[in-house]
């Protein structure tokens, strides 16, 4: 059901609703029966329910389609591939525009002068953050792991953090070698590898309802352990130091 609803472009000449479910919504039902009826094959597209109580069907179908808001989410990934984007570019010029049209772009300003102000603020800091970080030069020219960095953009704030355990040789001290010249790595290493990339880029929260219930489960691990210290140690170090330059941006932007 998720599939059909996310607008991919794939028609069908019938759409099957075959159970109830309190994600199906008005909707959720617009975007999966639109695509009942192949393009210049089916002159009709046809919609079955299955299992699913009478009344919810008239609604599904009379209901109107709630009103949609578009966002745009500024970003210090974002940032850094428009980076890339203006230096890498084989024309500089057709780069600086693009880049400039991004950052013009109706639903990223909001058309509200406040908004607006709040993003080229947090446009500053991520450019100075960047360059603290060693991501770029202060010309805006992307180095270091920046090309890591922004191909891991829909993990962020992980990807950050990511680089950063790199960078200390956390995972190079991690992966040291059992014996002399071999590559083979004990069980715990794998399992603390493991461990320490599901903690960056594998976590779900679970309700809380769920914390506490009596739930046996078998096949994998439901609840994560901690991080190892030294990873941990250098998480909270991260995470201080970002927090320390963001409050002397403001500091300093406030004068």
């Amino acid at each position: 059901m998720g599939t059909l609803a996310l607008g991919i472009n794939m028609p069908c000449k019938s759409v099957v609703f075959a159970q109830n479910s309190v994600y199906l919504d008005a909707l959720n039902y617009r975007q999966m029966s639109g695509r009942a009826g192949r393009r210049g094959q089916d002159l009709m597209g046809d919609v079955y329910f299955f299992d699913i109580p009478l009344p919810k069907i008239e609604k599904l179908i009379k209901s109107n389609v709630p009103e949609l808001r578009g966002q745009f989410p500024l970003s210090m990934s974002l940032v850094l591939r428009l980076m890339l984007l203006a230096s890498k570019g084989d024309d500089p010029e057709d780069a600086e525009a693009k880049v400039l049209s991004v950052l013009k772009h109706s639903l990223l300003a909001f058309k509200q002068p406040r908004a607006l102000e709040m993003l080229k603020l947090y446009f500053l800091f991520s450019l100075q953050f960047l360059v603290k970080e060693g991501y770029g030069d202060r010309e805006g020219n992307p180095m270091g792991f920046a090309g890591l960095v922004s191909h891991l953009h829909y993990h962020e704030p992980s990807n950050l953090v990511f680089v950063s355990f790199l960078v200390k040789g956390l995972f190079h001290n991690l992966c040291q070698p059992t014996r002399r010249g071999s590559i083979c790595f004990s069980q715990d290493v794998m399992e603390r590898l493991v461990l320490v990339l599901a903690h960056l880029f594998g976590r779900r929260y679970i309700p809380a309802k769920f914390q506490d219930a009596n739930l046996k489960f078998y096949q994998s691990k439901v609840f994560l352990e901690d991080l190892p210290e030294d990873f941990k140690a250098a998480l909270d170090e991260y995470n201080m130091n970002v927090t320390k330059g963001f409050a002397s941006f403001l500091l300093v932007v406030s004068k």
